[in-house]
């Protein structure tokens, strides 16, 4: 990797982690990175990915389980997700229903905000 520090720039995130820079005779950046400095960045860059993939497997798995919810509590689509409607015309099915469609583009009635002035926590009784 002489001459390229491109990659440097992906170890920003790790918090202290300092790196030896220096040139060489050609005028290039060398970077000395000790065993123990390596380990912390395999290490952090594991960690990292595996949150992001349980991250996006919770998102997935979140809406169908919100749409199986909806469907159970006889409440009409609320989402147009594909994973929302799986969820919810899964439902539907198991009880012998016929599978339903997203909800059209602005089906919902606008909110009143006089009925919503306590409907946050901590409101008052």
């Amino acid at each position: 990797m002489a001459g390229s520090t491109a990659w440097l720039a992906c170890l920003e995130f790790i918090p202290n982690l300092y790196l030896f820079r220096s040139r060489n005779d050609q005028g290039e950046v060398e970077v000395k990175v000790t065993k123990r400095q390596l380990r912390k960045i395999i290490r952090e860059s594991i960690r990292l990915h595996e949150l992001e993939s349980r991250v996006a497997h919770e998102e997935e798995v979140s809406m169908y389980d919100v749409g199986r919810d909806d469907a159970l509590g006889d409440v009409p689509p609320q989402d147009d997700d594909d994973d929302y409607m799986m969820g919810y015309n899964d439902v539907l099915i198991d009880m012998g229903e016929p599978p339903v469609g997203p909800p059209p583009e602005g089906s919902g009635k606008p909110l009143d905000p006089n009925l919503l002035q306590y409907a946050h926590v901590g409101g008052r009784k």
